[in-house]
């Protein structure tokens, strides 16, 4: 948000997603490269979820992951670890993080300057699409979320209090 309001909007979030992607990237390298043991050991169960449905989905399931907000650090450093390729790794984290990049932006861009501020009050603060976008901002990775696992794209896990449970064996009534 920072940067979009030192910056304005499309200058921002392309400094946001190069330093997101950049990171992610190092994070990767040297998950890959150096901490690869570790990963593994901490990580073994998401580690062989994730080339898993690698292997079944391809990188359509490392999107879903970044579109659905789930642990910016813990994908990316299973991702090194993983068997996916550096340059999958980068365009899905580059896409991924787009939507809610351009509203943190879109948020940032809109808030008003220190001399708003200064002159006229907190009331600056209240603009009708700064706060429809602090809202979208709240509820994009909920409605995605909910979008694919309709789809079948992202699956409960068993820990989810929205998962449906259905018993193996129907005993008839």
């Amino acid at each position: 948000m920072i940067f979009a309001w030192l910056y304005g909007f499309w200058q921002g979030m392309l400094l946001i997603l190069t330093g997101l992607s950049t990171a992610g990237m190092v994070t990767f390298f040297l998950s890959r490269y150096l901490l690869r043991e570790a990963i593994e050991h901490h990580y073994q169960t998401f580690l062989s979820a994730l080339n898993r449905n690698l292997e079944q989905e391809g990188a359509f399931y490392l999107l879903v992951l970044r579109m659905a907000h789930v642990p910016f650090s813990i994908v990316n450093l299973a991702s090194g670890a993983s068997r996916l390729h550096a340059g999958t790794f980068y365009w899905t984290t580059w896409l991924g993080l787009l939507p809610g990049t351009a509203v943190f932006a879109y948020i940032g861009f809109r808030l008003p300057s220190l001399d708003q501020l200064v002159a006229d009050g907190p009331r600056t603060l209240i603009d009708t699409p700064l706060l429809l976008a602090l809202g979208l901002s709240a509820l994009f990775p909920v409605i995605f979320r909910a979008f694919t696992r309709r789809l079948g794209l992202l699956r409960d896990t068993p820990g989810d209090s929205d998962t449906n449970h259905t018993p193996r064996h129907h005993t008839p009534v």
